[in-house]
């Protein structure tokens, strides 16, 4: 668990919260609150990525086919 939390805490650095500041303040303000998951991203068994889902509770983009 200790080598798990090193790793996170390298990964998260200033390009991560940068990148993700923004999808979640979208997430809170319009989106009604909501959720954020993140996953470890292996390939060959070596750690190549952070993946973030943000899920809001929001209505959704009204007319949205007609874009």
């Amino acid at each position: 668990m200790i080598g798990e939390s090193a790793a996170m805490a390298r990964v998260l650095d200033a390009e991560t919260v940068t990148a993700t500041s923004e999808p979640a303040r979208n997430t809170l303000t319009y989106g009604r609150g909501g959720d954020v998951c993140f996953y470890m991203v292996q390939r060959n068994g070596r750690r190549t990525a952070v993946r973030f889902d943000f899920i809001d509770q929001g209505p959704g983009i009204a007319e949205f086919k007609r874009r």
